[in-house]
């Protein structure tokens, strides 16, 4: 027969315990392994290795499922949007007329409250450089945030029906 047919005798139980003994023999003590030692006891005593998940494969779990709540928060989020979305044809870009129009409102009248009462502070201010007499820009700044006042009593008054 042909030597290259034939197959190769398996080493006995006693033999690759002693291989393995002078292997772990030769490696320094501060690299042994117990997940390594218990694989390859179990390996020789003939038992069904049992899967250890390593330190990296349970971080990587922790990763994927970090990411599976990722994706179904952004997939939510696009859901939300979409059904939020303006028609094109609208000119408010979403807000509808009832909206845009106390935002308006509100605007105009914050300004209102804010602005009489400095324009009447000013104009009192030039008054009383022209004619020296101090004292006019607390009386305008009062009198313009009566005038600012009353405005907005009216425009809320006005627009009331609208809102």
């Amino acid at each position: 027969m042909n030597d290259e047919n034939q197959i190769p005798e398996i080493p006995s139980e006693e033999e690759i315990q002693a291989r393995f003994d002078s292997i772990k023999a030769k490696l320094d003590p501060l690299t042994e392994n117990p997940e390594l030692d218990a694989r390859v006891e179990a390996f020789l005593g003939q038992e069904p290795i049992a899967a250890v998940p390593t330190e990296l494969e349970l971080e990587a779990e922790r990763v994927a499922k970090k990411l599976n709540g990722l994706d179904e928060r952004l997939n939510k989020a696009k859901t939300t949007y979409q059904n939020t979305k303006p028609s094109p044809n609208s000119v408010s870009g979403g807000l509808d007329q009832k909206t845009a129009l106390g935002m308006g409102l509100g605007l105009s009248m914050a300004y209102t409250i804010i602005g009489a009462p400095l324009l009447g502070y000013g104009l009192g201010l030039l008054i009383n450089k022209a004619t020296g007499n101090p004292g006019w820009h607390i009386w305008t700044t009062l009198i313009f945030s009566i005038i600012a006042v009353a405005w907005v009593a009216m425009i809320g008054s006005r627009n009331n029906d609208r809102l």
